[in-house]
């Protein structure tokens, strides 16, 4: 009975350590997805932070200073300038590059990019069309220079984004932007996380797998001992317990093990005894016939 309760709570133990580690796997999970996900927005938001300034040397250091009216920039060079930014965003997998200048009532485009960056004839904002949102780019009329990132979830998608404030010769405000899809962002810290489970799942499953097996040991052991019992019982000392590397099972073993051999000495013994006792009874019995025929002699 000793033997069996420590090998029950043993088994308790392998299980009780299986699901904590799944526990501690699947907290770990989570937890270096949500790290992933941080590192990758972190690496998002320097991309595109590069990709505006790029934008800025493209455009030219002047190119908001000569910004007065629809007129100041010829179709042909804003043309360019989509080209431009369609090439840069093709080539760091972005979304849309674009500038705005910041007048006294409204917000009006300086650069842009074409909605379907790989066809030419997608649509576009034109130059110095006015910004249908301009509450967008509040969170950009604070410190100049100072870039402000952000996600988004609009007409135009969910991503993520970049407004870096600047001011033109005249002091007017305009503002540099990049944005990204963050499809793929969530994908990649997806893809962390079902990692992460599924190493929980293979670590957990080997536990069990382990389990079974120290079962399957156990119960062909104890099926061993139990029939070397039986023969035991029959009278078949000879035979000697099974061999296991477990421990308490082991431990059983051995014990059955002397009981046989204390058990075979005893029937031993007793063999010898009885041989003995009927040896001793022959002799009597020799003598008390003997003695019966000395007697009808004598007489």
């Amino acid at each position: 009975m000793k033997h069996e309760k420590t090998l029950s709570m043993k088994l308790v133990l392998l299980t009780g350590a299986g699901l904590i580690c799944l526990i501690f796997a699947v907290i770990s999970g989570l937890g270096l997805a949500r790290y992933s996900r941080s590192m990758l927005l972190q690496k998002t938001d320097a991309r595109l932070y590069s990709a505006a300034e790029f934008l800025h040397e493209l455009l030219g250091p002047g190119y908001h200073d000569r910004v007065a009216a629809a007129e100041s920039v010829s179709g042909e060079e804003f043309r360019r300038i989509l080209d431009r930014n369609d090439d840069l965003c093709r080539r760091l997998g972005l979304q849309y590059l674009w500038s705005v200048l910041v007048l006294d009532d409204r917000i009006v485009f300086t650069s842009a990019t074409r909605s379907d960056v790989n066809d030419p004839a997608s649509a576009h904002a034109d130059f110095f069309q006015n910004h249908s949102d301009p509450g967008a780019f509040d969170a950009a009329l604070g410190t100049p220079g100072l870039p402000v990132f952000s996600s988004f979830h609009n007409e135009w998608g969910e991503g993520r984004q970049v407004l870096v404030p600047r001011l033109d010769a005249a002091g007017r405000r305009y503002i540099l932007g990049a944005s990204i899809q963050i499809a793929e962002l969530d994908r990649l810290a997806l893809q962390a996380a079902l990692t992460a489970f599924a190493g929980a799942a293979a670590l957990f499953g080997f536990i069990w797998l382990m389990a079974g097996v120290l079962m399957w040991r156990i119960s062909g052991t104890l099926a061993r001992i139990g029939i070397a019992a039986g023969r035991m019982a029959e009278g078949r000392l000879d035979e000697t317990m099974p061999d296991t590397r477990i421990k308490e099972l082991r431990q059983v073993c051995s014990t059955l093990d002397a009981m046989r051999v204390n058990l075979k000495d005893r029937m031993a013994d007793l063999t010898r005894t009885a041989g003995e006792l009927r040896e001793s009874e022959e002799r009597y019995r020799m003598l008390v016939n003997n003695s019966s025929d000395m007697i009808w002699n004598l007489i």
